[in-house]
């Protein structure tokens, strides 16, 4: 904890309960969403994003997920990274690529099926 700045501190989830809290991460987040305007920056697997993604819109938080894609190529051109944008209207529904769009996006940008 030495490497947090002044007032910060680390809490920890296991779901085994071995270390810290016990059970999944996400258990801890609407405690601390509750007591302040934050940001959550975000990194996983994705039904752990997708349901932090969630928690943060419940509390109005903002939340920055970043995703991983098998990037083929690494420049957007094979589209093997892409990930379903929510706001683009059916038929033509746009995708976004992680190799270049990404690997950060907002929570929002991101249809979480």
């Amino acid at each position: 904890h030495r490497l947090l700045p002044e007032g910060l501190r680390a809490e920890i989830a296991t779901e085994d309960g071995s270390v810290g809290h016990h059970g999944r991460v996400t258990e801890l987040m609407g405690d601390h969403l509750s007591r302040g305007p934050w940001q959550v920056f975000c990194c996983g697997p994705t039904p752990m994003m997708r349901e932090a993604a969630r928690i943060s819109a419940q509390h109005g938080a903002l939340c920055h997920v970043s995703l991983e894609g098998h990037m083929a190529c690494g420049f957007g051109v094979c589209v093997g990274c892409v990930v379903p944008h929510p706001s683009e209207a059916h038929p033509y529904r746009r995708y976004r690529r992680v190799c270049v769009e990404g690997p950060v996006f907002s929570a929002e940008e991101v249809e979480w099926t």
